[in-house]
This record gives C-alpha cells, sequence and structure tokens, in this order.
C-alpha cells in the first residue's frame, strides 16, 4: 500500500486507481496519517534556503547504487526497458520508480538534515564570534563587559543586548538568534531600547526581559569580597561569557540544537560546541553559578550563563563597578 500512496503523491496512478486509494483514505484515518508522514518526508527540502541547498552533496555513488539495489529486487532484469516507446509506461513502472524515489529519499533525507543542521550549528558559531567581538570592543571602551544591574528594570540577563545595542555594537536583532532556534522562525523579533526597558510598565517588563536576549544566555558579572562587580575583560581561554541559552525547564541543555548539546563563547572569542554544560578543561557547569543556582556567579573563575529575563542576584549584596 506504501507504494501506491508514494504513487498517488506523485501523480502516478491510473484514474481508476486514484479513485480507489482516495475511498481508503476517506474510510482509513491510518492510511491517512501514513499518507501525511510520506507526504511530509517527501516536502521535507522545501523550507531550506538556496544556501544552504547549495552545499549539500549525496555520498558519491549513492544513486547509481539506489538504482541498482532497486532493479536487483524488483526483477527489472526480466523485462528489458522501462519504456520502449512513448507512452509505454504502465502503472507498474511508475511503481517501480515511486520505488527508487521512496528508497532514494530514505537514504539521502537523513543525510541532508544532518547536514543542514551542521550548517546551522556553524553558523551559530559564527554569531557567537561576531559577539565576542562585539563584547570586546565593549569593553575596551567601558572598561567591563555590559554590567546587569541588581536592581531596577535592567536587572536581567538580556539586558547585554539593549546595551550593546545602545553602544552601536548590535546592528541587527538576527545577531542574537541562533539560526536553529524557534525563534529564528518569526520575523517580527527586534531588541528593545535602554529607555524602552526604563520607562516599562510590570506586565511589558516581564515580556521584555523574556526575549530581550535573543537564543542566547549572558554571563551577568560575579560576586568578589561580598560585592557584586562586573567582569573584566582578560581575554580568559576557557572562561564562559555566553552560549545558546539553556532550556527553562529546568534541563541542563539548550534546545538551541535540540537537546544535542550547545555552543559556548569564552572571554577570549573562542568558541566551542560542547555535549554537557561543563566545560572541559576546568569543568565548570556553564549555566548555574557554585552557588549551585542560576545568577551571578561566585568568584572571579565562576562562569553562570544566565538566561535573558535571569536576574543577576538571589540574595542582594553591596554593588561595586
Amino acid at each position: 500500500m506504501r507504494e501506491q500512496l508514494l504513487g498517488y503523491l506523485l501523480g502516478a496512478l491510473e484514474p481508476s486507481e486514484q479513485a480507489s486509494v482516495e475511498a481508503l483514505l476517506a474510510t482509513d484515518p491510518d492510511l491517512r496519517r501514513e499518507l501525511e508522514r510520506l507526504r511530509v518526508s517527501l516536502g521535507a527540502l522545501d523550507d531550506a534556503s538556496e544556501e544552504e541547498e547549495q552545499d549539500l552533496e549525496p555520498p558519491p555513488g549513492l544513486g547509481a547504487r539506489t538504482f541498482q539495489f532497486v532493479r536487483s529486487h524488483a526483477g527489472w532484469g526480466n523485462r528489458g526497458q522501462l519504456a520502449g516507446s512513448p507512452g509505454a509506461w504502465k502503472a507498474p513502472d511508475y511503481m517501480i520508480a515511486a520505488g527508487i524515489f521512496f528508497v532514494a529519499s530514505m537514504l539521502v533525507f537523513p543525510a541532508i538534515q544532518n547536514s543542514r543542521a551542521g550548517a546551522r550549528l556553524t553558523a551559530c558559531q559564527d554569531k557567537l564570534r561576531q559577539l565576542g567581538v562585539a563584547l570586546t570592543q565593549y569593553g575596551q571602551v567601558y572598561g567591563c563587559l555590559p554590567f546587569i544591574p541588581a536592581t531596577g528594570n535592567l536587572a536581567a540577563a538580556g539586558s547585554y543586548a539593549p546595551m550593546l545595542q545602545q553602544a552601536g555594537m548590535l546592528t541587527s536583532p538576527a545577531q542574537i538568534v541562533c539560526p536553529e532556534s524557534q525563534l529564528a522562525q518569526k520575523r517580527d523579533f527586534r531588541v528593545p531600547t535602554v529607555a524602552e526597558l526604563e520607562h516599562a510598565g510590570p506586565t511589558i517588563l516581564t515580556v521584555l526581559h523574556r526575549s530581550m536576549g535573543g537564543t542566547y544566555g549572558y554571563h551577568p558579572g560575579h560576586i568578589e569580597n561580598n560585592r557584586y562587580v562586573p567582569t573584566r575583560v582578560h581575554g580568559r581561554e576557557h572562561f564562559a561569557v555566553m552560549a545558546d541559552a539553556a532550556d527553562e525547564s529546568g534541563s541542563d541543555h539548550s534546545l538551541n540544537h535540540a537537546k544535542r548539546g550547545q555552543n559556548v563563547l569564552c572571554q577570549s572569542g573562542r568558541v566551542v560546541f560542547i555535549v554537557i554544560p561543563r566545560l572541559i578543561e576546568n569543568g565548570d557547569h556553564i549555566y548555574v553559578n557554585d552557588y549551585g543556582v542560576k545568577g551571578a556567579g561566585r568568584g572571579a573563575n565562576d562562569s553562570s550563563i544566565c538566561n535573558s529575563a535571569v536576574p543577576p542576584l538571589v540574595i542582594p549584596v553591596p554593588v561595586t563597578r
């Protein structure tokens, strides 16, 4: 029946066969679900950008191997040529052609999807590197990375983005959106201004806090000698300052890459992909501080990447710059 469904999707059935399939679909919900699964599989390439598609190449010799496999299992050796004259194709020929297409799609589509995921992972890394340059430039001008206030309307980790924007170091909202995240599908995403945040009422402020950091988390600062202080520009190779935002449900992974792992931007500008939320070099958990909570680090070497709406301090301490 799967071959008939493929023929139906490809428009390769005789009128009587098409009517028969449609009659079955009208009464069989399982068959309709199978049809939809096949439709999704066949349409899996529709949402690819032209740039992505140009980068994708099937494994060498895949077409020839697939054709040979189907030929050996379909009995073509005894059929002669598929089409001896114009208009000679019959329904069985279409079924065999559909079978070739189906087998090829089952082999090629997963490879294409993996290749796309890899391309988006690389694009995400490139964005983090660009943000690393912006943070370094900000630090050179202001003496520290964007410092998230302990109180007030800017007291949320995502305020790093409005601060970079105000300083002219963030020119597009797309710069803080991972290409593999759900937010990447929304065309109306924008970064609020610092002034908007400062004058926003409680309801609007909550909405802005959740979204203003895009799909990346940020290290707000740390506690040193019982004081909350900003992160200075030291260019440390193994100190995380940004990363794919953590799953807000409490998971130790980011949803940006389907929980396969997360990209991390270190202070030196290095970007690394890790499958567990700890830097290999020092074992530092990137999503919670050494107190075991989300917020400012416990000391200068404790990084804690906070989602956009997370305030820097759970327990009030004096603030200094």
